[in-house]
């Protein structure tokens, strides 16, 4: 495997491994205190009218029971929101009820309906367990699912009583008839239940059965009589699913019958919307602008992205499309609780934004964030439109999901550049992660630049049983290290013994490929611009990662190179300066060694992609940003984003630039057929290089801008001086 064939062979690589992974122990063994659920009830809010599902029974217009609620939510800048549950319902779905409101429905007198589903909860005992149950298509939930929830938060807080160190809890969900559970991964079927896809009226009979809403039975009462008489003039296509339990192969199946279409009623459209996010842009421009609304406050589509309906024990998930379009597939009579997910789609990726839980509900780390936007009733669910907005403050919920939900779009963004380019993409299933509030340093305006990174652990999931094996092999149990810690806090270090680190890798509850900084105390300085070109700039990064594991066979440059580069500058130099990509002077200690030029290499591809796909995005409605001492600025003719580019100039030092080494114009030079413009110093008559001829150049896996150089001069002979002009330009 990888790790055996590769530099991975010596303490300093484990090092590596451990400077990005170990400092979530450090949280993990220090728990906050759990709230009681009863603490978040202090304000007349949290039980207020909007919040009543029997405040208003009129179904003839849409209305959202908790909207209000959900917002206020949002301004809350703490790290994690509990899960408050009420009462325990009377399940609708169980087998008794749904056979009584079968035979009602149907004039029948079957003893017993047909499940359908089976609702069960899973107790992993490990983080592979974790990863099995998270990579499943299902929905879990650290809650039982036949109580009221008053608050939808990010974790229940009685799931963690009585757990140990390490230990996960129950995590609970409804599942298909024939849903293959995987081995080894401790399980209880707590009940099985019918629950129909689009069955309207038999749904609607069991629910007034069941008493558990004022309004089912007031709004319903009226219609039985109707509906019930209806069903005596008409064939029951129902049986079949009352009768047979589905199988895999009769899926879908039991969505129709009788009542697919509600029966003698209307039919019930299945819950549709549009989901989309705020730019904040004064134009349109770019691909986000296919969707995009003019004017300040312009909004583009969060595309491919999860939404899941739920209703009790009845769930059905989708995607929006490119146009932040979804519908579901089930019908929800008169109601549904909309949950968006930040994850991908199959066909997109399956990239996900999380957040990084530390402390109470650790294992919510392993999900990814989702903002529940609304509990919606009305005969007509459609148009339940959503858009993510900024908050008052960096640190705020509702911030944190728009910054989640533009991480979502460019990451989408970056893989159609990589496809269109015939590019290699990304591993799939990237975990993108937020650090928590509590985990950044407050920056004065937002640093798009230095403090979000790429760690080791991309895509290292699978070989967590290799990493394991080597330490066990290599590390004496005596040997205390020291290890700079690559988190958002400044440079510094922690003394782990190796056993201690063995038990910190043991209970890890995710592998991150991105961590993202966002804490700033000036909110206008975090735009949706900077967003993208910080998380773009990560996507570059994996993408040298992907690269450097294909070619593990031959020498050179490997991500294990950079990530040492990058460790010493951090544990060597402050942020306010030449942090986190040091000075240009080539250094080394015992355990990292400083290569400025593979630096230069890995940055100056990142950051070049991070604008490009900005540029993608925004056009020339890219908001405003300042490098080099400078503010680059959109106008009609060229983006802020473009014009960097373009004219980054290799002459500005310090203290405008730190960083001046990095050849951030390089890859525009190389491709466009435009001269840099004056003051820029740089010689530009290189043009026509592909980004498929680039990647051949960084698939070697150089280590010198000078190989680097050589090897483009291969390509393209016949611009050989040219090639030398401009790399000179750059210093090299």
């Amino acid at each position: 495997m990888f790790l055996k064939n590769s530099t991975f062979n010596n303490v300093k690589s484990l090092l590596i491994v451990m400077s990005y992974l170990l400092f979530i122990s450090i949280h993990l063994s220090c728990k906050k205190e759990i709230k009681e659920e009863t603490s978040l009830l202090n304000s007349s809010e949290t039980l207020s009218v909007e919040r009543n599902p029997d405040a208003n029974c009129d179904l003839s217009t849409n209305i959202c029971e908790d909207c209000l609620f959900q917002e206020q939510t949002g301004e809350d800048e703490d790290d994690v929101r509990p899960t408050v549950l009420g009462s325990i319902y009377n399940n609708p779905y169980s087998i008794a009820n749904m056979t009584a409101a079968y035979n009602y429905i149907y004039s029948a007198n079957l003893s017993a309906i047909a499940p359908t589903h089976k609702y069960v909860r899973f107790k992993p005992n490990s983080v592979s367990q974790l990863g099995i149950l998270d990579s499943l298509d299902i929905e879990l939930y650290d809650h039982p699912l036949n109580r009221h929830v008053i608050q939808d938060g990010d974790y229940w807080p009685e799931a963690g009583y009585g757990l140990s160190q390490g230990e996960y809890p129950w995590f609970y969900t409804v599942v298909d008839l024939w849903f293959n559970f995987p081995p080894g991964i401790q399980m209880e079927i707590l009940e099985e239940v019918h629950i129909p896809d689009v069955n309207v009226d038999l749904e609607n009979e069991a629910f007034y059965i069941s008493g558990n809403s004022t309004c089912d039975s007031v709004i319903y009462a009226n219609k039985r009589e109707e509906i019930k008489e209806y069903h005596t003039t008409v064939p029951n296509e129902y049986i079949p699913c009352a009768l047979q339990r589905p199988t895999q192969n009769t899926q879908g199946r039991c969505g129709g019958g009788g009542g697919g279409g509600g029966g003698g009623t209307q039919p019930t459209p299945r819950p549709a919307g549009m989901l989309n996010f705020k730019t904040y842009t004064t134009s349109l421009g770019g691909r986000s602008g296919e969707m995009m609304t003019e004017g300040i406050g312009a909004s583009a589509p969060l595309k491919y992205t999860k939404v899941v309906g739920r209703r009790f024990l009845k769930i059905d998930k989708t995607y929006t499309d490119q146009n932040g379009n979804f519908q579901f597939s089930k019908r929800f009579p008169n109601k549904v609780t909309l949950i968006v997910k930040f994850k991908a789609s199959t066909g997109h990726g399956q990239h996900s934004v999380r957040t990084n839980n530390t402390g109470a509900g650790f294992w919510r780390s392993m999900f990814p964030m989702k903002k529940n936007i609304g509990t919606y009733k009305g005969n007509n669910l459609q148009n339940l439109n959503y858009q993510f907005e900024k908050g008052s403050t960096s640190i705020q919920r509702k911030t944190r999901d728009w910054i989640a939900a533009i991480m979502m779009n460019t990451t989408e963004e970056g893989r159609s550049l990589f496809s269109e380019n015939g590019m290699i993409q990304p591993a799939n299933d990237l975990r993108l992660y937020l650090y928590s509030p509590g985990e950044q340093i407050e920056t004065p305006s937002f640093e798009f630049l230095r403090r979000s990174n790429a760690p080791y652990t991309n895509q290292d999931r699978v070989l967590f049983d290799d990493i394991m094996s080597f330490v066990f092999a290599s590390v004496p149990a005596a040997l205390t290290v020291t290890i700079a810690v690559g988190s958002g806090f400044s440079p510094g270090g922690i003394a782990l013994s190796a056993g201690t680190a063995m038990i910190t890798f043991a209970i890890i509850p995710h592998k991150p490929d991105v961590y993202f900084h966002y804490k700033t105390s000036d909110i206008n300085s975090l735009t949706a611009t900077k967003v993208s070109i910080s998380m773009g700039q990560q996507l570059g990064i994996l993408y040298l990662y992907q690269l450097s594991d294909l070619n593990n066979n031959i020498p050179g440059a490997s991500r294990f190179t950079y990530l040492s580069a990058r460790n010493y500058a951090l544990q060597t130099q402050p942020y306010s300066t030449y942090a986190p990509f040091g000075n240009n002077i080539p250094a080394s200690n015992y355990y990292y060694n400083y290569k400025p030029e593979v630096i230069a290499i890995y940055e100056s591809f990142a950051q070049h992609f991070g604008h490009a796909i900005a540029n993608r995005m925004y056009g020339n409605g890219a908001q405003n940003f300042e490098l080099q001492g400078k503010q680059w600025v959109s106008d009609a003719s060229k983006s802020s984003n473009l014009k960097y580019l373009e004219e980054f100039d290799p002459n500005i030092g310090v203290p405008n630039d730190y960083f001046n080494w990095i050849p951030v114009g390089l890859i525009n030079d190389l491709m466009d057929n435009t001269p840099d413009l004056f003051p820029s110093q740089v010689i530009d008559n290189v043009s026509g290089f592909t980004y498929q001829e680039i990647q051949s150049v960084l698939m070697q896996k150089p280590s010198l801008l000078s190989q680097v150089k050589s090897l483009l001069k291969d390509i393209r002979p016949s611009q050989s001086i040219e090639i030398d002009q401009l790399f000179a330009s750059y210093g090299y």
